[in-house]
């Protein structure tokens, strides 16, 4: 059981690197976000996201969570569902997945 837990623990990290480091460090040089950053900084600070199918696209050609998040959080005190393509991932590219 603890095997599964630590798989699905590395996928769910593989899913927040998006198209990976060398992505991620890209973005950043350019003065841009990652799309979990941007969220963050929508969300009410110190409020809760609840990421819904941060495994979309897992064993496809895809990578893990298919270019897009997309979660409930709080936003002026309003829970809100919000939702943005990974610029890491195909460029931000719409996968079938962000429709699934």
């Amino acid at each position: 059981m603890l095997e599964h837990l630590a798989v699905i623990g590395d996928l769910l990290d593989e899913g927040e690197s998006g198209g990976g480091p060398e992505a991620l460090t890209r973005l950043r040089s350019r003065g841009k976000m990652p799309i979990r950053d941007r969220i963050a900084h929508v969300l009410d600070p110190d409020s809760p996201f609840l990421e819904i199918s941060p495994l979309a696209g897992y064993e496809s050609s895809y990578a893990v969570g298919g270019g897009f998040v997309v979660g409930i959080g709080v936003i002026a005190g309003v829970e809100c569902v919000v939702c943005g393509n990974d610029p890491t991932v195909l460029g931000g590219a719409m996968t079938p997945y962000m429709s699934k």
